[in-house]
């Protein structure tokens, strides 16, 4: 068997600097979670106040934590859009009704403010979920 031995690596070490972003609506439990500081606004600070403990900061990455599931990451609007996309008609695709699509999304451990509200606006405007989902036959309401 032959070996070959370098004198010097033939990868070099690279820095990266990594940038952290994090989505806008969490800015005001990170302040306070991090800073105590709370928004300017007398009834924004309230809410934050009441709402702070459902959230956790760990390695620079905030939680929402409940009782009985795990903790869920908490992620951008845009990036749950995306992913609620995949999920719903994507390629491992089922068009399951919005109960359903709900507790896939939060089992893949995210979460987002309007994830309840974004699943169930996606449901209405799938013509094949709304093709497909059962509704009582006392209607006779047909599907286009």
């Amino acid at each position: 068997m032959l070996v070959e031995v370098l004198p010097e690596r033939s990868i070099d070490n690279q820095r990266v600097n990594t940038v952290l972003t994090t989505p806008e609506w969490t800015k005001p439990y990170v302040d306070y979670l991090r800073h105590g500081v709370l928004p300017d606004g007398p009834e924004e600070a309230r809410k934050v106040k009441i709402r702070v403990s459902y959230f956790a900061i760990r390695d620079n990455q905030l939680y929402q934590r409940g009782y009985l599931s795990p903790w869920l990451k908490c992620i951008s609007k845009t990036k749950g859009q995306t992913l609620l996309e995949e999920s719903h008609s994507g390629d491992a695709a089922a068009h399951e009704g919005a109960r359903a699509l709900t507790s896939k999304i939060l089992r893949l451990g995210v979460y987002w403010p309007d994830v309840y509200n974004d699943v169930a606006a996606l449901t209405k405007k799938c013509k094949e979920c709304q093709a497909f989902a059962p509704f009582p036959k006392s209607t006779g309401h047909v599907v286009d």
